[in-house]
């Protein structure tokens, strides 16, 4: 059975994501791919029904199947995007500070490398390996990313309440600064994300 896009948004924000958050999560193809049509586009019913129980990641969870740390992302790319396009969106222009690209550094050259989880509304939309990071001359982070290893198989297709705002969250390390573990990132996001490169990663959005 379709659906309109506005019936999905409902439906997903039965798994406590609303307005905004709902529509991109949508439109990063988490339903699939909807049906155009001249008034609506419209989804499987039973794919919007699945994506809103996927199950959740408790702290606990992250903490036993990530025991050296994972970086948590909220950034939007497709899920059917290339892993080369969504780490054109996932890999530059991270305001990280001092400290956090040392640590960075140190364990992936520890552990080979440190799991990311790309989220949107909480929602997995991809997962890599950071196998290093560099400052850039405008004072961000570009971090080096290859293919994620065999564990992000049981992470796909989870959901992972992250907390409203921050544009990553690093679950596993030392608190830093004040903040408690999870070690929250800069408290706001300026946008300075490739926005053409996020763009070329998505659809149009639900109607």
């Amino acid at each position: 059975m379709l659906i309109t896009g506005r019936e999905a948004t409902s439906l997903v924000g039965l798994a406590g994501t609303r307005g905004r958050l709902a529509y991109e999560a949508l439109r990063c193809g988490l339903a699939g791919e909807p049906v155009e049509t001249p008034a609506a586009h419209l989804y499987d019913h039973a794919r919007v029904v699945a994506l809103a129980g996927r199950p959740t990641l408790t702290e606990v969870d992250l903490d036993e199947r990530f025991p050296h740390g994972v970086f948590i992302a909220r950034r939007s790319v497709h899920v059917d995007a290339t892993f080369e396009e969504q780490a054109a969106v996932l890999a530059p222009r991270w305001r990280l500070g001092m400290v956090h690209p040392v640590m960075i550094r140190t364990r992936a050259q520890d552990h080979g490398a440190v799991p990311m989880l790309a989220t949107v509304a909480g929602f997995v939309v991809a997962g890599a390996d950071i196998i290093g990071a560099a400052a850039t001359s405008d004072g961000t982070t570009t971090l080096r990313l290859q293919p994620p290893g065999p564990w992000f198989a049981d992470a796909r297709e989870t959901r992972i309440p992250a907390g409203a705002g921050r544009p990553y969250v690093i679950r596993g390390w030392p608190s830093l600064g004040g903040h408690r573990d999870p070690a929250w990132g800069s408290a706001a996001w300026d946008g300075t994300v490739d926005r053409g490169a996020e763009r070329r990663t998505l659809r149009p959005g639900p109607r």
